[in-house]
């Protein structure tokens, strides 16, 4: 079956809802043994009245010739697919970071035309902190029997029993680079070469969610925010990644061949950044110079021009 890749109807809100709900209520126990680190994969194809959406929503000067990762839709299915077999408590889970790489440079997606999606646990790490893990969910976009596109996922969560966290422990030391990332400090505030500002839209949460299949309450409505002590709703991370992705593209002209970005701390609806870059490094921040979204990123623009002459040629 070929998933079309449309901005969601009604129907489908309906059932996010109650799948969403069922899922925050419905507990099963916690197994990471190798045999549940399943796999999800479908083929899919990107109408073109989706890129027009896409570029409504974050913004793109071109809804083609951009870095979105218009495969969202299908990273939502396949966390739930993924986590759900694991037994992970979804209250406990956070999106902590997203790695995306492009094994063409070259390649865009084309409207109409069909991929081939694939996703699987690729690992699950601990965190820094007993009874925490990081769950690593790889995803790769096919081109026939080529691999275009390499994205990473990693998912806080809680809820790992002592003898869960020594097994994991045995395999991996805990990476450090996450410790503390609400608290981090801004390295480019005042040594940046280049600084934009920028808007999130007060309904970017449900315009996101409505393209990505990911409504989650707290993205999408204020007053559930607010119950978990947020100011208001904020967006989803990958739609932070878009964002960041549509910024180096437009304002400086940066092709991304591979790229970082780790969530420190939620952007809020409504709500002005800044982005501020220095050489492959960014942050997004805010007025008192808090540090939101942060990574880093490889630019391939000579590259790939490079690249695109040589096919012309």
């Amino acid at each position: 079956m070929t998933v079309i890749v449309s901005p969601l109807k009604l129907v489908d809100v309906l059932q996010y809802s109650f799948g969403f709900v069922r899922t925050m209520v419905q507990t099963r126990p916690l197994n990471l043994a190798p045999e549940n680190w399943t796999s999800y994969e479908t083929d899919f194809r990107i109408p073109a009245a989706t890129f027009t959406e896409w570029q409504k929503a974050i913004g793109n000067r071109n809804p083609y010739e951009n870095r979105n990762t218009l495969y969202s839709y299908m990273n939502t299915n396949a966390f739930f697919t993924c986590a759900s077999r694991l037994g992970i408590d979804f209250k406990t889970v956070m999106h902590l970071s997203s790695e995306i790489e492009y094994r063409d440079l070259c390649f865009q997606f084309e409207a109409e035309k069909s991929y081939r999606y694939k996703a699987r646990v690729k690992d699950i790490k601990p965190f820094p902190g007993r009874g925490r893990g990081i769950l690593e969910i790889e995803i790769q976009i096919m081109d026939g029997a080529a691999v275009k596109i390499v994205h990473v996922d990693r998912m806080f969560f809680r809820g790992l029993p002592a003898q869960a966290y020594e097994k994991i422990l045995a395999r991996h030391t805990p990476d450090e680079k996450y410790a503390g990332i609400s608290r981090r400090a801004s390295e480019l505030a005042l040594d940046h070469e280049f600084k934009a500002l920028f808007h999130v839209g007060r309904k970017l949460g449900v315009q996101y969610g409505m393209l990505s299949g990911d409504l989650n309450p707290i993205h999408t409505v204020d007053l559930v925010s607010k119950l978990f002590r947020h100011p208001g709703s904020f967006i989803q991370g990958l739609c932070a990644t878009n964002l960041v992705l549509s910024l180096l593209k437009d304002s400086l002209g940066v092709e991304i061949g591979k790229v970082e970005v780790i969530f420190a701390s939620p952007l809020f609806c409504g709500q002005n950044y800044y982005l501020v870059v220095n050489d492959s490094r960014f942050e997004v921040i805010d007025d008192t110079h808090q540090v939101k979204v942060f990574g880093s990123f490889e630019d391939c623009t000579h590259l790939r021009r490079l690249m695109g002459t040589k096919s012309a040629l």
